[in-house]
């Protein structure tokens, strides 16, 4: 009995940490008319982020940008993959929007348009001649449209279709958001009956909704006082007990202005610093607000801001996702090797359930000796994976390339024994280590073991790194039940000529100055962003040449010129105010900086906030 009673109260406080029903946010309608096609831009390469135009909100998120599927769907997680398993109940895929999600033949075109003034903007997607379903290759053609409203609502419009039929055919149609599962989807089903679902999800849906019909998910009302934790930025690392400045932004969903709020920077049940936000308008206000940190301890920090209104209605979006930021020691020389966009799976495999990597980094990439006391690496992660074991070795040898042998760990020194904790998306991850580690020279061997543990992570929770290096320079092995012995590795068949992107900190000792390599030409993430007032951008010259950075909007059209002059090789940083050429503030939204030299032509996207 005192079980059974322990149960009902540990599912009474899940139930009290649940995020609210998809049904407080939205309400199915559905209706006839006519179908209206649209002419706009035709998507090239489906797999490619496409911008919205307009902050679009989605139950307690707010998205600029959406990937299309071939499987006739648009989402907004932009690390997923196309899935025909078409279940709207699926805790990991989501949110999406699914007019019609099956199994089909992408033969002709997609294309999207933006249409309307602010604040009344439409964002079209249209599926055009679609082939219903693959198995078998029928001849059928059918168009359709998702529109999102800046008022937050969805449409899902039906346009002509028709042609062979096929038992083959079971859709899902409607909607889901996160987190996910029971409660954060509405299932349509067409027959017998036109139903409508939170619970029951239904992906057999094998008629078509029929030419002229819309279905519509239109947004609840909106309350008087509702503060979002929009964002928190960070430049990606921080010193030690320096202070460093983070920037939150926070968005006023509600209908009623408010400056009755703090924001509390997090770390676990930490709280780290706090503020008072500044005044914010109503309906879909920004306001940013800064707080200062100074780190005590080096290594990887999870950080998230906490808005906290006195007279918030809508508790359950006030967090911000969170950031890995990491802490790196005072007083050290940071040492980069294989600085490279490519993804690889060392220097384990995070998915396994146990793992061996081995990496051998040459003296001559390393140039500089001294004691190193944390090492960082850059993760690509799908999804958030927390406290991996994790144990590192440092080594020594005079093998210039890996052979098909491991160094064991007994010949090596082991200077880290504890857990990691990797963020989804990009990150760099700093890994104090426990025994600082003198090198004196030779080629550096690392070891880095993921002992026995149950992950059930996704294999595409990859690294940054190099995969075409010109030697041998990793062994991996992995296991999927059993553990691995480090001091006596696995029989391999063969080396890898790939490595991870990573970071040694050296807090002394000295580099030859005439053989570190040059720089590379680079345009790097502006800080902060999305901003209000002004915004940095950073970028690397590898040698003297004409340096021009370009501001530009949405249709291509030049906005202002920051640099246009000849620049000696190094590290520059350049300032935009959101002011145009003719010194006029320039409407929010996103815009495009591009920078172009010898040899580069590079171009990112930022957000300016009202």
């Amino acid at each position: 009995m005192k079980a059974l009673l322990l149960f009902l109260m540990f599912l009474i406080m899940l139930c009290g940490t649940l995020s609210a029903d998809i049904n407080q946010y939205y309400t199915f309608q559905s209706r006839i008319q006519t179908y209206i096609p649209i002419n706009g831009t035709v998507v090239d390469t489906i797999n490619n982020p496409v911008d919205i135009g307009f902050p679009f909100h989605y139950g307690e998120n707010i998205y600029t940008q959406l990937r299309i599927s071939y499987y006739g769907y648009v989402y907004f997680n932009l690390a997923l993959n196309h899935l025909s398993s078409n279940n709207l109940n699926f805790n990991v895929y989501h949110p999406i929007l699914a007019p019609l999600w099956d199994n089909w033949r992408f033969t002709t075109q997609c294309m999207y348009v933006l249409s309307g003034s602010a604040p009344n903007r439409v964002f079209t997607v249209q599926f055009t001649d679609m082939n219903w379903c693959i198995y078998p290759y029928l001849t059928s053609a059918y168009d359709f449209q998702v529109k999102l409203y800046e008022s937050g609502q969805i449409d899902f419009c039906y346009g002509p279709g028709g042609g062979d039929d096929s038992s083959g055919r079971g859709a899902s149609i409607g909607i889901n958001m996160e987190p996910g599962g029971v409660g954060n989807y509405l299932s349509v089903r067409l027959l017998p009956t036109l139903t409508v679902s939170s619970t029951d999800n239904y992906n057999s849906n094998s008629t078509y909704p029929g030419e002229n019909t819309i279905f519509s998910f239109l947004p609840a009302q909106l309350p008087a006082h509702d503060l979002i934790g929009e964002s928190i930025n960070c430049p990606p690392s921080l010193v030690q007990n320096e202070a460093g400045t983070l920037t939150v932004t926070v968005n006023n969903h509600g209908t009623a202005p408010d400056d009755n709020y703090t924001i509390n920077l997090m770390e676990g049940t930490n709280v780290l610093a706090t503020t008072t936000g500044p005044p914010i308008a109503a309906n879909d206000g920004y306001a940013t607000a800064s707080l200062s940190w100074t780190p005590a301890t080096i290594g990887t920090h999870l950080l998230r801001a906490e808005v906290i209104g006195l007279n918030d209605e809508v508790p359950g979006n006030n967090v911000t996702d969170s950031i890995s930021v990491a802490v790196f020691p005072a007083s050290t020389t940071p040492v980069t090797l294989a600085d490279s966009t490519q993804l690889t799976v060392e220097p384990s495999i995070v998915f396994e359930y146990s793992s061996l990597g081995e990496i051998l980094y040459r003296a001559s990439a390393i140039n500089h000796l001294g004691t190193i006391n944390a090492i960082s690496y850059y993760n690509h992660f799908w999804g958030n994976v927390f406290d991996v074991p994790t144990r590192i070795w440092m080594g020594t040898t005079v093998l210039d390339s890996l052979p098909v042998t491991w160094i064991p760990s007994t010949q090596l020194t082991q200077v880290f024994d504890g857990t990691v904790n990797y963020l989804a998306g990009e990150h760099v991850i700093c890994i104090p280590l426990d025994t600082p580690f003198t090198y004196s020279g030779q080629n550096l061997v690392v070891m880095v073991y993921k002992p026995g543990s149950d992950t059930g992570h996704s294999p595409n929770n990859l690294f940054f790194g190099l995969t075409s290096a010109d030697y041998n320079s990793s062994l991996l092995a992995g296991r999927s039940t059993d553990d691995i012995n480090p001091a006596s590795p696995p029989a391999l068949d063969h080396a890898y000529q790939s490595m991870p992107k990573t970071t040694f900190h050296f807090i002394d000792g000295v580099s030859n100055p005439t053989e570190v390599p040059a720089i590379s030409s680079e345009l790097l993430n502006n800080y902060p962003n999305p901003f209000h007032r002004e915004t940095s951008i950073a970028y690397d010259v590898k040698e003297n040449q004409p340096v021009t950075i370009n501001i530009y909007n949405l249709k291509g059209q030049l906005v202002k010129t920051l640099v246009n002059e000849m620049k000696a090789a190094g590290h520059y940083n350049a300032t935009w105010n959101g002011k145009d050429k003719h010194d006029k503030n320039v409407s929010p939204g996103i815009y495009l900086y591009q920078m172009q030299g010898k040899n580069i032509n590079i171009t990112r996207k930022m957000l300016l906030m009202k």
